[in-house]
């Protein structure tokens, strides 16, 4: 599903590309250097049902495997009001150290 451009590169849609199941070292390598990847944390997988450790751990493989490059994290679909703030709150702040580790 295309959704637009983003900086001359297409983006694909979240779900399709980037969901629990997917082999993202693959997805990557195929199309890492072609498109921009949108996602990196399942809601359902993660941050719903995980831990703040299973939340933190999936935004540390998203860029290890990735990079900071062409990726936008996000979770995978959505927030929903029952998924425990702890965790959102875990994903924002581990993307914040992972940024800065890039950064520094």
């Amino acid at each position: 599903m295309h959704t637009g451009p983003a900086k001359g590169k297409e983006v694909r849609s979240q779900a399709a590309l980037l969901s629990a199941r997917a082999d993202l070292a693959t997805a990557w390598e195929v199309l890492g250097k072609k498109k921009s990847f949108w996602g990196g944390v399942s809601e359902a997988t993660h941050v719903h049902m995980g831990s703040e450790e299973t939340v933190r751990q999936s935004v540390r493989n998203f860029y290890e495997t990735c990079g900071p490059r062409g990726t936008i994290l996000a979770a995978v679909s959505t927030f929903q009001p029952q998924d425990p703030v702890a965790n959102i709150h875990a994903m924002i702040d581990e993307w914040k150290q992972v940024r800065d580790r890039w950064i520094n």
